[in-house]
């Protein structure tokens, strides 16, 4: 926030002031105290801080914490990494990289610790022509369109749906057909991540939940 000094004022002045929310901001450690234990991994599209405001954000010896922001990281006083532990912070400048959970690990909105792979899916750099699927309306209110492009799809196809904190909302098997309505609705405003699987073919799109 910037500030101001005013020196030998004489008259009264009036001061107007604009500010945005943080909402896209992910705080880590913003109302309590966060212990990290084994490995973890928080991804967002603006910006990260961690701890502040009197609470703590303590990695443990053997801890692994990834921290990834389109734009911007703050470690605020109480960032804490123990001997033994690693804090690693980037900055995903040419793409987006985002935290999926790996294997079978489902970890939930209240223990973000635990499997997670950081996965680069580069998604501003990709081709366009190049992408086998899309997603509509985008934004959506709720419900939305997943259609594959290209040749009609002959096997299963696969969508899990991610959160910004790599935690899993959403995962069903669809028939083979081109297109299938889709719904996040009950889900909490957003970007999400769509990740879909079908033969040899695996892609993943963003998709902003109003």
């Amino acid at each position: 926030v910037p500030a101001y000094t005013f020196i030998n004022v004489a008259s009264n002045h009036t001061i107007e002031a604009f500010f945005s929310p943080l909402s896209d901001i992910l705080h880590l450690a913003k109302d309590a105290d966060e212990t990290i234990a084994g490995e973890a991994c928080y991804f967002s599209p603006t910006g990260i801080w961690v701890a502040g405001y009197g609470y703590d954000f303590f990695v443990e010896p053997g801890g692994d914490v990834t921290l990834v922001a389109g734009e911007s990281i703050r470690m605020l006083a109480g960032t804490k990494v123990a001997a033994g532990a690693r804090l690693h912070a980037h900055i995903a400048v040419d793409g987006v990289e985002y935290c999926l959970p790996s294997g079978d690990a489902e970890p939930d909105d209240h223990s973000p610790a635990g499997s997670y792979i950081l996965t680069d899916i580069g998604i501003s750099n990709e081709d366009a022509g190049t992408k086998f699927f899309k997603v509509y309306p985008n934004p959506t209110e709720g419900s939305f369109t997943l259609e594959l492009t290209g040749t009609e799809p002959c096997e299963i196809i696969s969508v899990d749906i991610f959160g910004m904190t790599g935690t899993r909302v959403f995962s069903v098997d669809l028939p083979a057909q081109r297109i299938h309505m889709l719904c996040l609705d009950g889900r909490q405003p957003g970007m999400y991540f769509i990740r879909v699987m079908t033969g040899q073919k695996i892609g993943v799109e963003r998709l902003i939940k109003r």
